[in-house]
């Protein structure tokens, strides 16, 4: 009995002490078991790096201090969502977010002459009527129709080619074109099967710039236009219970 009741002491000691130490924060230390991102600037001075755990970007300088912290949320803080893709844009220098479950893009441009961000609409900075936030280390949001399950920065500058999350009975993946400037779509296309963006690759052909998409399945490759959008090539699924003559919707 005595054996017994120490045994008992003992566990009671042990679950508060991971209660205790539950409570102060140690579990923090499990979200580095969950997936993050991280992606570097191309002069090598900015380390952009997520947190799915705590929903959060940290920004981190050449000497890995941290300089700024955000949180992945709504503009009202509301929906916080995890990071789906971070993304380097050399020519703009910024870095790209697709956000996993909340529909929007973010930019955050490392360039100290960055333009001030508006919120608003347009005709309410024309007229004076939005206050404007900094542009440098800013977050200038981009409304998306769904989130983005993928991204990839498209060979002119301020283009992101993204792919809206598909279920698995689905034959064909959505992709839309979003201009970072105006923040909005200006292209969409359909491929069959799952497109591997983060493997896409571009060329020059005969005076056009075609994206090479492969499938993240069959392996096969999907070429697209890039000046006007379009498939030229759709790499047929072969994988067993789809069929060979799918076809996509525009």
């Amino acid at each position: 009995m005595q054996h017994g009741a120490a045994r008992n002491r003992s566990f009671c000691r042990v679950v508060g002490f991971f209660f205790v130490c539950w409570q102060a924060g140690c579990g923090n230390a499990w979200a580095t078991d969950l997936p993050g991102l991280r992606a570097t600037s191309a002069d090598g001075r900015w380390t952009l790096v997520s947190d799915n755990f705590t929903r959060t970007l940290t920004l981190r300088d050449a000497d890995q201090n941290p300089v700024r912290t955000y949180t992945l949320a709504t503009r009202d803080g509301k929906t916080t969502s995890a990071a789906a893709t971070l993304l380097v844009v050399p020519s703009r220098q910024s870095f790209v977010v697709a956000l996993s479950t909340v529909a929007e893009l973010w930019e955050i441009s490392t360039n100290p002459d960055a333009a001030p961000i508006f919120e608003g609409l347009v005709h309410d900075y024309k007229m004076g009527e939005a206050i404007a936030t900094a542009g440098f280390l800013g977050v200038r949001r981009t409304l998306l129709e769904q989130p983005f399950e993928t991204a990839f920065v498209a060979v002119r500058s301020g283009q992101i080619v993204g792919a809206l999350r598909k279920r698995t009975e689905d034959a064909c993946t959505r992709l839309q074109v979003i201009h970072l400037d105006i923040r909005r779509r200006i292209g969409e296309f359909t491929l069959v099967g799952t497109p591997d963006l983060k493997a896409s690759t571009s060329a020059e052909s005969n005076d056009a710039v075609v994206l090479s998409v492969p499938d993240r399945i069959n392996g096969q490759t999907n070429l697209v236009d890039m000046k006007t959008w379009t498939v030229l090539k759709t790499g047929l699924a072969s994988t067993p219970g789809m069929l060979a003559h799918v076809t996509c919707q525009p």
